[in-house]
């Protein structure tokens, strides 16, 4: 399930515990869905972009906290950031 599906779920039930889980890891948190390079291009080492690792954190802290509102935000920060980085 990708996390715009995850998003628009959590509208309506808030995010579930493996919504809570996955956001804690680079892997599978929002920032793996972005066609973006990740340290020694090994994606549980996050991404190479700091801006992207500030926003990740930022994204599993309001999934945690079921702040949907937040989290809706960052993502399309971190999904404006994705494109822009994947055209340089």
């Amino acid at each position: 399930m990708t996390w715009k599906t995850r998003l628009k779920n959590a509208q309506t039930n808030g995010f579930s515990i493996d919504d809570k889980i996955k956001a804690g890891l680079w892997s599978t948190c929002a920032v793996s869905e972005l066609p973006v390079h990740f340290k020694d291009g090994d994606i549980t080492k996050g991404p190479e972009d700091i801006n992207l690792i500030l926003d990740g954190i930022s994204f599993m802290t309001a999934v945690e906290k079921n702040d949907i509102k937040t989290a809706n935000s960052i993502f399309e920060s971190l999904t404006k950031r994705g494109q822009k980085l994947s055209k340089n």
